[in-house]
């Protein structure tokens, strides 16, 4: 959740004394500086994960291809992680063309599936979709799989459910890789942060406490379930 979309209750917070932080909800190529609203923040690799992860679309696509992005523009990290898109493709493949479509959170469950079967339908060109977020995965797959278009796959799916990584991995489902985060690296940096805000000891930088990422593809998802920590 945007603090800003919260405004009034978070400015009463702080002023009351209260610690108020946010974790990974703004992008490292923002920088460290703190949104005027927190007393601290982590922040994640979004724009370095999506782009990374998207690569093995080029891998995949002999020919210009398009590219359908689906995302939730009310989130912060969208805007990087959206821009990563773009200039992987400025950079790989200047004939390839990218297709928006802004799905807010609520929507997610009624609109994705719909809007993104209408796009394939539309334009036989496009050759990856990609979900920004996981939640939003199941339902782009099922879009896929009710336009009949075998030739279209996933792509970065940010935070796929575990659930799916052995289906991404025997290939029964149109995804070639995930970008993912270590929750418990998350955790322990969140509370890093609110113990050092809480004890007057000073916060990190946000950049400082960015959980790392990895790109999972078919040929590597089982490290999740093989190795500790899903896979970190």
């Amino acid at each position: 959740i945007d603090p800003n979309l919260l405004a009034p209750q978070v400015q009463a917070a702080k002023d009351a004394g209260i610690t108020v932080l946010s974790s990974g909800l703004y992008d490292t190529t923002l920088g460290n500086d703190v949104d005027p609203l927190l007393s601290a923040q982590t922040n994640v690799e979004g724009y370095e994960a999506v782009k990374r992860a998207f690569l093995p679309a080029f891998l995949q696509n002999d020919e210009p291809f398009n590219t359908l992005l689906v995302t939730a523009e009310e989130v912060p990290s969208s805007g990087p992680m959206g821009q990563a898109i773009q200039d992987a493709i400025t950079e790989y493949c200047a004939e390839c063309e990218l297709r928006t479509v802004n799905v807010p959170i609520p929507d997610w469950g009624t609109r994705i599936t719909p809007e993104v079967q209408a796009a394939l339908v539309a334009d036989p060109n496009i050759k990856a979709v990609v979900p920004l977020y996981g939640g939003m995965s199941p339902q782009a797959m099922a879009a896929i799989t009710g336009a009949g278009r075998t030739d279209v796959q996933t792509y970065v799916n940010y935070s796929l459910p575990v659930e799916f990584i052995a289906q991404m991995e025997d290939g029964s489902i149109p995804a070639q890789s995930t970008a993912r985060q270590s929750n418990l690296w998350r955790a322990y940096a969140t509370v890093d942060q609110t113990l050092r805000q809480l004890t007057g000891a000073g916060t990190l930088p946000p950049n400082d406490q960015a959980d790392p990422h990895r790109v999972f593809l078919p040929t590597n998802a089982a490290d999740i379930v093989n190795l500790p920590n899903e896979g970190f």
